[in-house]
Formats: C-alpha cells, sequence, structure tokens
C-alpha cells in the first residue's frame, strides 16, 4: 500500500551514541520487516508487521525526533492495513498511521521519500477517510522539486494525472517511464509502461 515498495530508506539518527546505534538498528529491522515477502501467510503476516511496529516504537523511544523511525512505523502500519483492508472497523489503524506519517513530515518536512509516501496514501483514500488528490499532487510536485530524479514521486505522480485524465499525464508517463528503465526494478518498469499502455487505450 501506499507505494513503499519503491522507496529506500536511509538511516541517520542525530543523538548520543547509544541512543543512537538503538535508533539506527531498530529502524532498520522495522523498515526490513515492512518490505519482507518472506510469507505469504495473513495471520503470520500480520504478526511480523506487529513485531516491526514494536522495532520502530522502539526506535522513536530511543530518538523521538527521527523521522526515519516514525516512517518506518508508518511502513509497518500501511502493511497491516492493506493486509486487513480499509474498512470502517479499520478506522484506529488508519488513524494511527496518519499519524506517524504526518509525525515522520513535521521532523523532516523536505524529505522526498516522506512526501511521497504521504502523497500516495491521500491519492489512495477515499475522500470519505481523508483521501485528497489536490494535496496528493502538491506533495509529489514538492518531493520532485527538492530530488527531480526520485522515482517513487514521478510515478505516483504520473499514475495520479492517468487517473484523472489530465492532459499532461502524457509528458509525466514519458518522464517516469525513463527514469523507471534507467534505474527502477522489474516492478517499477512494468508500472511506468503499464500507464502508457493505459493512455493508449
Amino acid at each position: 500500500m501506499w507505494g513503499l515498495t519503491a522507496i529506500v530508506i536511509v538511516l541517520a539518527c542525530a543523538s548520543a551514541a547509544p541512543a543512537e546505534d538503538a535508533c539506527v538498528q531498530h529502524t532498520r529491522e522495522a523498515w526490513a520487516i515492512c518490505q519482507s515477502t518472506t510469507t505469504t501467510d495473513p495471520v503470520r503476516r500480520m504478526e511480523e508487521l506487529e513485531r516491526g511496529m514494536a522495532l520502530a516504537n522502539a526506535a522513536i523511544e530511543a530518538n523521538p525526533r527521527h523521522a526515519r523511525a516514525h516512517f518506518a512505523l508508518f511502513c509497518n502500519q500501511a502493511k497491516q492495513l492493506e493486509l486487513a483492508g480499509l474498512s470502517w472497523r479499520s478506522l484506529e489503524r488508519l488513524k494511527r498511521a496518519k499519524e506517524s506519517i504526518d509525525q515522520a513530515l513535521a521532523l523532516a518536512p523536505d524529505d522526498p521519500d516522506i512526501l511521497a509516501a504521504k502523497g500516495e496514501m491521500l491519492r489512495q483514500l477515499p475522500r470519505v477517510l481523508g483521501g485528497d488528490t489536490d494535496e496528493a499532487e502538491r506533495l509529489f510536485r514538492r518531493a520532485l522539486a527538492r530530488d527531480p530524479n526520485h522515482l517513487a514521486s514521478r510515478l505516483f505522480l504520473a499514475r495520479l494525472l492517468v487517473h484523472d485524465e489530465r492532459n499532461t499525464a502524457a509528458a509525466e508517463v514519458a518522464r517516469a517511464i525513463e527514469l523507471a528503465d534507467q534505474r527502477g526494478t522489474p516492478e517499477d518498469r512494468a508500472a511506468a509502461h503499464g500507464l502508457a499502455e493505459h493512455l493508449g487505450r
């Protein structure tokens, strides 16, 4: 959910050495759990994600001002939502995920990864649950202003424009394809070229 597989986390904590070591280690482990594909069993996966959340919370405890620890917490929360499915019963989980990404963004307002993740969350959510495509577009463009080669933001923006049938979509899709072909994973390339095929229909 929310494009987190397209984002590579960079670890850095600004604190005293013992807390810094704990922050970095726990954040790294929490992010690895979020990105793991070792099991397809939903029960086991939910348990893994609970552990990922616990590790991210431990990282936050070691350094509450470490944006990437809050981002790792969001990643695990978002994957839980993806697994459980969005429903009225999952509103508390969604509320906590929103709080985590907002805290990460408050601590690192110019981080392209965090900007892209929040933008994709807003793009995917129904409006009744807080979705906002205009704000999502603003966040993607802000991320790209910081890093024009930020692949996740480029893909997310292209997808938003294609979905909204904007006349600027073709140019943005072309940029996404170029960037995905240069530096993306096979999944990234498939996503970018899939958008081009959608445009051609």
